[in-house]
């Protein structure tokens, strides 16, 4: 029930015969008008961030089965261009959402519909950079780390850092001698801390704060390797 729900809330706001440029140069002018608002705000606004999600402009990538817009990378990247010609933070919480949504697809499908399609906006916000350590434990990661720069963490819905894998004391190694990386995501994301830090003279909507956990437990399905990246999930 819950699921199908969401699905209405996505999109039951976007008319069925627009383009995803259409859509997105629809919603260009409301988010032109609040552009010092969210500057101000160093993030976005609830309100606008769930009339992105309604336009589903968050999942502009995903097939319309999934209550995609089904767009093309080039259309994607033509999106992202004319939110950010709109409002600068904006256009890159966006950037950065789509591309959350994108890594979903290296979740089992049960794992990726409890983290992105659970609530209307389903997006994850964090860091790659490699600054946490995960020591492997039966079903999972024990994890620590703290990351910089976690655009939109403010409006997301989970929260992702990357680890360096460890089986206790030793580093876990890949056949070419490299250091095992994965990314874990943690979801809810009130699992995790943020901290505020983001005061910069630019971009400062996106509300780029820093993030920490300190010894949580991470269940093995809700990580991913960041070094042998194949998805589970595909389609059109």
């Amino acid at each position: 029930m819950r699921s199908r729900l969401v699905k209405s809330m996505i999109t039951d706001t976007v008319p069925a015969a627009a383009t995803p440029l259409e859509v997105a140069r629809g919603l260009a002018p409301s988010i032109r008008k609040r552009a010092a608002e969210i500057e101000a705000a160093r993030q976005l606004p609830a309100d606008l961030v769930m009339d992105i999600a309604h336009a589903r402009l968050f999942r502009v990538a995903l097939p319309e089965a999934e209550g995609g817009l089904g767009a093309d990378i080039v259309t994607t990247l033509q999106v992202i261009e004319e939110v950010a010609r709109a409002d600068g933070s904006t256009g890159w919480c966006l950037a950065m959402g789509i591309n959350t949504l994108r890594q979903s697809a290296q979740f089992a499908p049960e794992v990726r519909r409890q983290i992105f399609f659970s609530d209307p906006v389903g997006i994850s916000a964090g860091s790659a950079n490699p600054r946490g350590r995960a020591v492997a434990v039966p079903g999972g990661y024990r994890v620590t780390g703290h990351w910089f720069f976690a655009s939109g963490c403010m409006h997301s819905s989970a929260l992702h850092g990357a680890c360096k894998v460890f089986d206790a004391d030793a580093p876990r190694l890949r056949p070419n001698g490299d250091q095992e990386v994965r990314i874990a995501y943690f979801y809810p994301k009130s699992i995790a801390r943020i901290t505020d830090t983001w005061e910069v003279s630019g971009l400062r909507g996106t509300g780029s704060h820093d993030i920490e956990v300190v010894d949580l437990f991470v269940p093995e399905e809700r990580t991913f390797s960041a070094l042998d990246l194949r998805a589970r999930v595909t389609g059109p």
